[in-house]
């Protein structure tokens, strides 16, 4: 039995919603590995609802989609290390926290001491990843940060 013809109105708007993602995937500058993979996985996905896949799969590959064209990929900014500024900022915002504050100013002076001995190089510090139980300000920490 062919599926089309059992429920055209999930196929045609399907096929058109793997229309737009191919677009908007097209239309974003990401990096070429990213692009190869998301455009696999609108294949996939395509595939999956030819032959009888649901479309809660289909939602899920259009928020990744979404997600990955959206972030700024090629977007640089000027880091702002200014050590006291930082300290000042997370005070204001984050209650408590000291041994966090303390290790995010840390990781800013391990970057301010590489980019003065190496002010045209390129430099970095390992990266920062904050663990803990939902709720408990992470995100909200982390965007301050930035």
């Amino acid at each position: 039995m062919d599926n089309s013809s059992a429920n055209p109105q999930i196929t045609q708007n399907s096929l058109s919603e793997i229309e737009k993602l191919r677009s908007q995937l097209q239309s974003a500058q990401l990096p070429a590995n990213l692009h190869d993979k998301a455009l696999q996985q609108i294949e996939r996905i395509n595939l999956t609802l030819k032959y009888g896949g649901s479309l809660a799969q289909l939602d899920i590959t259009a928020k990744y989609i979404d997600w990955i064209t959206n972030l700024p990929w090629n977007t640089k900014t000027e880091d702002v290390l200014d050590i006291n500024k930082a300290k000042e900022y997370m005070d204001k915002n984050h209650y408590g926290l000291a041994a966090v504050k303390m290790r995010v100013l840390e990781f800013l002076s391990v970057l301010a001491l590489q980019k003065k001995q190496n002010p045209t190089g390129n430099f970095h510090a390992p990266n920062l990843f904050f663990v803990g139980l939902a709720g408990t300000g992470k995100t909200t920490f982390a965007k301050s940060i930035a």
